[in-house]
C-alpha cells in the first residue's frame, strides 16, 4: 500500500515485541505517549493525520507537537 503509516507505542503491552518489522511495512512512528491509549491524545493524532495527508514530515511534526505539549497533563477520561 502506498502512503501506509503506523503510529504506535512499542511500550504498549498489547503489541510489545511485535513491532520490530513495522518500519519495513509502513512509514512507522513509535510514539511512547500512545502507551496509555490513543483516545487520550485525540488532538495530537488529528494533527499528525492531517500532516500526513498534506505530505508533511511526520517526524518533524511529532517533535513540534511534543515540544509544544511538554508539561501538559493528559486529559481526564470522561
Amino acid at each position: 500500500m502506498q502512503r501506509r503509516v503506523a503510529l504506535y507505542s512499542s511500550q504498549d503491552p498489547a503489541i510489545a515485541g511485535r513491532v520490530e518489522n513495522w518500519p519495513n511495512l509502513a512509514e512507522a512512528h513509535d510514539m511512547p505517549y500512545l502507551m496509555h491509549g490513543a483516545h487520550l491524545h485525540p488532538y495530537m493524532l488529528r494533527k499528525l493525520i492531517l500532516a500526513h495527508q498534506e505530505g508533511r514530515d511526520l517526524g518533524a511534526e511529532m517533535a513540534h507537537i511534543l515540544g509544544v505539549n511538554q508539561g501538559v497533563e493528559d486529559p481526564e477520561m470522561p
